[in-house]
């Protein structure tokens, strides 16, 4: 649809995304400052979305998130990986580094907040890297469980203007 200003508006359900999480090292009882903690994370994505908002195809990412407790309560995210994705033109898959970096701080009860920087170079020439900055919140609703949502600002001309995300996490 457009709108008197010309811009294009779209909304629709997105891919899912399952994927887990293993604990190499960190103890989340403290959050004593400079503690650290690092996992491996894979994560596989179903093609839920239409066509005009999806590629229609599974890919794969295995990231390692590391994090740190700074002072004041305040933490520092690092999450590099690698990725099987489809290239530019949905043709074919290629391999992609996406990276994040982030900081975190309970605000308010359990409501923990998060600025993000995050992009996605790959192997494929000639393309530009998407990137976004990132806020959002997450919430836990018991000790295994816990809720996100957030929005995504697009940076560069290759990367969604906005993207709003929800989701649910399970501790088994």
């Amino acid at each position: 649809d457009y709108d008197a200003g010309n811009s294009l508006h779209a909304g629709s359900f997105g891919d899912t995304v399952l994927g887990g999480k293993l604990n190499l090292w960190g103890d989340e009882s403290g959050d004593n400052t400079w503690e650290t903690a690092m996992a491996i994370q894979p994560q596989f994505k179903i093609p839920t979305a239409r066509n005009d908002a999806g590629n229609g195809y599974f890919e794969l990412e295995v990231a390692a998130p590391f994090l740190m407790n700074l002072p004041a309560g305040f933490h520092l995210g690092l999450q590099p990986g690698v990725s099987y994705e489809r290239n530019s033109e949905n043709i074919g898959y290629i391999t992609g580094f996406p990276m994040s970096i982030s900081v975190d701080r309970v605000v308010i009860g359990n409501l923990d907040v998060y600025l993000e920087y995050a992009c996605d170079p790959t192997r494929e020439k000639h393309v530009e890297t998407e990137q976004t900055i990132d806020v959002g919140g997450t919430y836990p609703l018991t000790d295994n469980i816990v809720l996100d949502t957030g929005v995504n600002f697009g940076l560069n001309r290759v990367s969604n203007n906005v993207e709003v995300l929800a989701g649910i996490s399970f501790r088994f």
